[in-house]
């Protein structure tokens, strides 16, 4: 690949489905706003912890 990528900021900032932050926890889960966001998420606090 070459160039530059494209990321939408805001978007890395909202919770994705449990299915997806799986892959992603020990990264984001916990040390990042976007973290804190699902963890405000009561249902998506709950499926991710089942998750995990």
């Amino acid at each position: 690949m070459s160039g530059y990528r494209v990321t939408d900021l805001w978007d890395n900032l909202r919770p994705k489905p449990p299915e997806a932050e799986r892959a992603w926890w020990y990264m984001f889960s916990f040390g990042t706003e976007r973290g804190r966001n699902a963890m405000e998420d009561r249902i998506r606090r709950d499926d991710l912890a089942r998750y995990l």
